[in-house]
């Protein structure tokens, strides 16, 4: 990991490499601090618990969603920024491959663990769908666009499982790609 000088940032970014590739259950404070090349005891200073730590990860994870759907937005066409947000999230596939996506695997495992930071997580993919929902509406789909956009969004939450499942990140790319023929049959005349 390369060195930064903000403690507290160095200790977000190896919370959220280590939540990821462990789970939250396997994390500790100790492996949080190895990671970030932090002594243990500096840790404490920024985050007094575990539980604190998964919150300021959801909430970087929120962000880093709210980035990635503003990018997707900036293409001209409704279709053209669901295709952008599909390309996007090709970008990790060789890391969901091995470890399954981010807040996917994250919220159902603060799910089953019946954490307080459990409705936090489901936000990161609720906030994919409405999105999704709104750019299916201006495709013309009305009353269908929340349907459309869970069955996309469960479609890639499924790639992601198969190709974490088979440790193969170009199930991601063939799924993706057969989405966007999807999206592409889509479009109302």
């Amino acid at each position: 990991m390369p060195r930064r000088s903000d403690k507290r940032e160095r200790l977000l970014v190896a919370a959220g490499d280590v939540i990821h590739q462990r789970g939250y259950g396997a994390t500790t404070l100790a492996i949080i601090a190895d990671e970030a090349e932090v002594p243990l005891g500096n840790v404490y200073y920024y985050y007094k618990t575990k539980s604190d730590i998964l919150s300021a990860v959801l909430k970087e994870h929120r962000q880093r969603v709210s980035e990635k759907i503003a990018a997707a937005s900036k293409a001209k066409s409704p279709q053209g920024q669901l295709i952008s947000f599909l390309d996007s999230s090709l970008v990790h596939k060789e890391k969901v491959a091995r470890f399954g996506c981010p807040y996917g695997t994250l919220s159902q495992e603060l799910e089953k663990l019946g954490l307080p930071q459990t409705e936090q997580s489901k936000l990161l993919i609720d906030e994919q769908r409405r999105w999704m929902e709104q750019r299916f509406r201006e495709l013309g789909h009305g009353a269908r666009s929340g349907a459309l956009a869970l069955e996309l969004i469960c479609a890639m939450q499924g790639a992601c499982v198969v190709s974490q499942t088979l440790k193969d990140p170009e199930i991601m790319t063939q799924r993706f790609s057969a989405l966007t023929l999807w999206i592409q049959s889509l479009i109302q005349n």
